[in-house]
């Protein structure tokens, strides 16, 4: 068993998500099942990213331990949370040297505070935020759909896929066979995927990188999105 799949079967972690999952507004987007998603897109990003196998561990690290902070549902200030907790957790397994845990330390206290970039101590800070908000704004909309939106069933959104292409980042939203609601005008007024979409030009502006959306084969218009939205809370 390697440290990811250790720390995915720890009971001490685990009992943390339950008892976010069991507590909190929007169990998809912070318990076990984000974490999953999280650690997933991590994989892929990264390996996208060409990242070694030890960068990949110092990810998928901070993506489990990011959210672990938010025990009772209690959302504000998570993120120093979540990084205390890691700093009592980590050293103890003697797997990363001091600088990779400070980078970790980083890159957990920072993925979520208003998404200050200026804050963004390492590419780690930048993908920890990204992936992040790429997962919780499909599992957000899936769980609670057209009861809590209104206009948007991402249960339309099957998967995303990414490309990484002569300094193109393209993103393609995937839907399944005959969506029902989901459409481009939706999707520019949702606040959260706007915050999102604000992350995607600011992380792609830092890489070098020519940001691009697709729902599919039309490509939207990134400057449409209200990037002024703030993220559900």
């Amino acid at each position: 068993m390697d440290f990811i799949e250790e720390m995915l079967n720890d009971e001490e972690i685990l009992s943390k998500y339950r008892s976010i999952d069991a507590t909190n507004h929007y169990p998809s987007s912070h318990g076990m099942r984000h974490i999953m998603g999280v650690v997933s897109l991590a994989d892929r990003l990264g390996k996208l990213f060409e990242f070694t196998e030890r960068e990949l561990l110092i990810l998928k690290t901070i993506e489990i331990l990011h959210d672990i902070g938010q025990i009772g549902g209690v959302r504000a200030g998570h993120w120093f949370k979540s990084a205390d907790f890691a700093r009592e957790y980590l050293p103890k397994k003697n797997i990363f040297t001091n600088a990779e845990l400070e980078m970790i330390y980083s890159a957990i206290s920072t993925h979520d505070e208003f998404l200050d970039y200026t804050k963004f101590e390492n590419k780690y800070s930048w993908f920890a935020a990204f992936i992040d908000k790429l997962d919780i704004s499909k599992t957000r909309l899936e769980d609670n759909a057209e009861a809590n939106f209104g206009y948007i069933n991402s249960a339309d959104i099957e998967r995303l896929d990414f490309y990484l292409e002569n300094g193109v980042f393209k993103i393609v939203i995937r839907t399944i066979p005959d969506p029902k609601v989901i459409a481009p005008e939706n999707l520019y007024s949702r606040n959260l995927i706007c915050k999102t979409m604000t992350l995607f030009k600011g992380f792609s502006e830092h890489f070098g990188l020519v940001p691009k959306l697709f729902l599919e084969d039309e490509e939207l218009d990134l400057d449409k999105f209200d990037h002024n939205a703030m993220v559900d809370r």
